[in-house]
């Protein structure tokens, strides 16, 4: 979803390339991307919430992107004295660790507002970079949209870092288990 996010923001980042129409026929993909990540962030395991840290029962994030799990991270033993995280919290791997300033809705002032706190802000919060670029596709404002290109490919990475982190712990499990065979 990154990916296409920032495939768009490429494809749209030229002021001669693209016009005002074509820009908010865009926004309405970014709008779907958004949307898709946010299932993504709420996804369950049985009953289980996975990225709402020791919250398990509570909705990680809300319709805009704001957190409500916490920063708890589920340890289980794998061996004697070997424990290994079961679970990356959300403000981990959707907002890039950084607490929010403000837990305020971004939809709430407006566009401007919203563009005013995306560029004040430093965040590599995936819901307000993908809301940045959905907005300064909406307003036709190219430098907008160029703005996100490095947020996305920092989110992107940070994702990748985390598939790793996961990846290399079902390796240590697996590995513990067949230590356990012998």
């Amino acid at each position: 979803l990154l990916v296409r996010a920032k495939e768009l923001a490429l494809g749209q980042s030229s002021s001669a390339a693209n016009g005002a129409d074509t820009r908010v026929m865009v926004a309405e993909e970014i709008k779907h991307i958004i949307s898709e990540v946010n299932s993504i962030a709420n996804r369950r395991l049985g009953d289980r919430f996975i990225f709402s840290g020791y919250k398990t029962d509570t909705l990680p994030f809300d319709q805009v992107g704001n957190y409500k799990g916490d920063d708890g991270k589920i340890m289980i033993e794998v061996q004697k004295d070997v424990f290994v995280g079961m679970n990356l919290p959300g403000r981990d791997v959707f907002l890039g660790s950084a607490k929010p300033k403000s837990s305020a809705p971004i939809e709430g002032g407006g566009p401007e507002l919203a563009i005013s706190e995306y560029r004040g802000s430093q965040t590599d919060d995936i819901f307000r970079i993908l809301d940045g670029l959905r907005i300064g596709l909406m307003t036709n404002d190219v430098d907008q949209i160029r703005s996100t290109l490095e947020p996305l490919d920092r989110a992107r990475d940070r994702m990748i870092s985390a598939r790793a982190q996961v990846g290399a712990r079902n390796s240590g499990i697996d590995t513990a288990i067949a230590n356990m065979a012998k």
